[in-house]
């Protein structure tokens, strides 16, 4: 009985403890969340000044995949299981400062082709497979087809993309606008949406990760996943009751959100780690990264700015 009673104590005290950790966090957001938008500001900038910096070391505000800066794809007609690690490894090593990138494209888990993006000349290119034929064994000449990317082909490709996403971002400012006939609150929802761009584009760009036209549609869905929660919290806010004050709205919405988020992240995750498409990992890895980043831009910096602008509304 002792025992139990002794164990029914501590477990008390832990739920206290906890409790008051929660609250402490809260009040901090509460009394604090001027000073918080800071935050988010700061590291925004930081990252667009890490994204010069590349800019001005390598031309580029990225790193460039094959498919975006040009090169040559390789794809050999096969039903050979192969290491995809083992011979990227063995064709870097053969050819030091060369890019390859090799996926298998399967049918219902069955191997069909062996795609190798290599930034080798298409003249070149033919000298990989006699390496490959170690992995798969004999290839014969109607095995393989060889595609060139030109960088003149690839350079307006990469144009067209950035006008894309430009166009993204003024018809989405353009939607919050007219749906809340607001400007603060509208901008403050759109910035939080672009520093979540730029936050994860340079810690993309510190891991070193080249961008694959894949990895751009993987920003334009980052873009829309990123409105949304920053358009719920906003449409929680302003259109509250009149009983409820900004921070319970905000308390509301972030419970709605963080769940959101989670289930975003469960996806993400699952997809990344089980699947094994080089595609797949780079789209779900710049989700996992944008995903994390937007909690902090949309529950530190557009809450903190929207309960900003209704309180000085109201005085």
């Amino acid at each position: 009985m002792q025992k139990k009673q002794i164990r029914k104590k501590k477990q008390k005290q832990e739920k206290t403890k906890s409790l008051s950790f929660e609250k402490r966090i809260e009040q901090i957001y509460d009394k604090e969340y001027k000073h918080l938008v800071i935050i988010p500001t700061i590291i925004a900038l930081i990252a667009f000044g890490l994204i010069l910096a590349q800019y001005f070391q390598t031309g580029d505000f990225v790193h460039k995949g094959i498919s975006l800066k040009g090169g040559t794809t390789l794809k050999i007609h096969t039903d050979k299981e192969i290491n995809v690690e083992q011979l990227e490894k063995q064709l870097e090593k053969t050819y030091p400062g060369e890019e390859f990138s090799v996926r298998v494209i399967r049918n219902q888990e069955i191997v069909e082709e062996i795609e190798i993006g290599t930034s080798l000349q298409s003249e070149k290119v033919l000298d990989v497979i006699s390496i490959i034929e170690g992995f798969t064994g004999e290839i014969g000449e109607k095995d393989y087809s060889v595609e060139t990317i030109g960088s003149s082909l690839s350079e307006s490709f990469f144009k067209e993309i950035l006008k894309v996403l430009l166009l993204a971002f003024v018809l989405m400012a353009a939607v919050v606008f007219i749906y809340f006939k607001s400007f603060i609150p509208s901008v403050s929802a759109v910035l939080a949406a672009f520093f979540n761009i730029i936050i994860t584009l340079a810690i993309i760009n510190m891991t070193g990760v080249k961008i694959s036209s894949a990895g751009i549609a993987a920003f334009l869905m980052l873009i829309g996943y990123s409105i949304d929660t920053d358009t719920m919290l906003t449409a929680r806010v302003l259109k509250r009751d009149a009983d409820t004050s900004v921070f319970q709205a905000i308390k509301s919405a972030f419970k709605t959100g963080m769940t959101m988020s989670a289930a975003g992240l469960g996806a993400t995750l699952t997809a990344y780690f089980f699947s094994t498409s080089a595609v797949i990992k780079q789209i779900m890895i710049i989700l996992v990264i944008g995903l994390l980043v937007d909690m902090m831009t949309t529950w530190v910096q557009n809450a903190g700015l929207l309960r900003w602008y209704i309180e000085h509304e109201k005085n």
